[in-house]
């Protein structure tokens, strides 16, 4: 069986060989697409590659990344061209781990070739966390015990991949047959219930305001409406007004992340439980510790790129 993983990112420096070791341990491959990242990504990426670990680097080049177009392109080639079992797409902050079973591998062997949706664990930073700890799962150990709406991501059977011309939604979510003359149809995923992913999206108030910076404007180069992204769109929009975040933000932003305020802007009590991440083996950071861009260098280097961009469109 071949399992191949699938990750879009731009600036994850801070935790993409984390996330390529972590997942090196049970698959086959890791196709990764950069999104014009201008941090360490691409070359950490290149020396995970060169140290022989199954990293398949490529490159995205435009500002308005459309990331269901890109994933879904990439899924259609795992599948036809490098014949994978099973196609698994994540964000550079999600881990895929099993409470029975943490050698992954083994769960996807005995699941059936469906589509599936594994759960979301999102992990919050809290003030037992060892500051100076650089392994991302030995220092953010609590992790929401309430997800309130389901949120998860989608495995994919290679098989139906080959069979159907598929598409992966917005944030990989979801997955649609695109049927010819008729509008797509979106698959019922079932549970993946021996498996979760174990999710990291606040991990220091540098790459928090770096997520901010990044993420809405080239969602609205593509044409996104606020209230698709609105958690992108707030946090942008706490950036724009001069607002910084600090430490002591980011439990509370975290165990709130990607889910709605009352109408009142409150949130209801978040609780949490201590609950590390099982990992099915030890393997030590060649760069631990590696922070993310500044946000300033992130937003120069984006204005500048949206300028490059306008100015070869031609004159009217």
């Amino acid at each position: 069986m071949k399992i191949s993983v699938i990750a879009a990112v731009r600036n994850e420096a801070d935790v993409i060989e984390l996330f390529v070791r972590h997942h090196a341990e049970f698959v086959d491959e890791l196709v990764v697409v950069d999104h014009m990242s201008c941090d360490a990504t691409p070359e950490i990426l290149r020396e995970l590659a060169a140290e022989g670990l199954p990293v398949v680097l490529k490159t995205h080049a435009g500002n308005s990344f459309n990331q269901s177009a890109i994933v879904s392109a990439a899924v259609r080639e795992v599948a036809h061209e490098r014949g994978a079992d099973w196609i698994v797409p994540l964000d550079a902050d999600e881990f895929l781990t099993s409470d029975e079973d943490p050698h992954v591998r083994s769960v996807l062997e005995g699941m059936e070739p469906e589509v599936h949706r594994v759960p979301w664990r999102t992990y919050v930073p809290h003030p037992d966390d060892k500051p100076d700890e650089p392994h991302l799962h030995r220092r953010v150990t609590h992790r929401r015990v309430d997800e309130g709406l389901v949120h998860g991501k989608v495995l994919v059977p290679g098989e139906l991949a080959r069979r159907s011309r598929l598409t992966i939604g917005q944030g990989n979510h979801h997955v649609a047959i695109q049927r010819r003359f008729k509008k797509k149809k979106r698959i019922r995923a079932q549970p993946a219930e021996r498996l979760v992913l174990a999710h990291f999206p606040v991990r220091s108030a540098a790459q928090l305001t770096a997520r901010a910076i990044m993420g809405w404007p080239v969602r609205l180069a593509r044409g996104a409406p606020p209230e698709k992204h609105w958690g992108l769109h707030s946090l942008f929009q706490r950036v724009r007004v001069g607002e910084v975040f600090r430490t002591e933000d980011l439990p509370a932003l975290a165990a709130h992340y990607a889910q709605r305020p009352n109408e009142d802007g409150s949130h209801p009590p978040v609780e949490l439980v201590r609950d590390p991440v099982v990992a099915s083996g030890a393997y030590p950071l060649a760069r631990p510790g590696e922070p993310p861009a500044s946000p300033q260098v992130l937003a120069a280097r984006l204005l500048e790129q949206f300028a490059e961009e306008l100015s070869q469109r031609p004159l009217r």
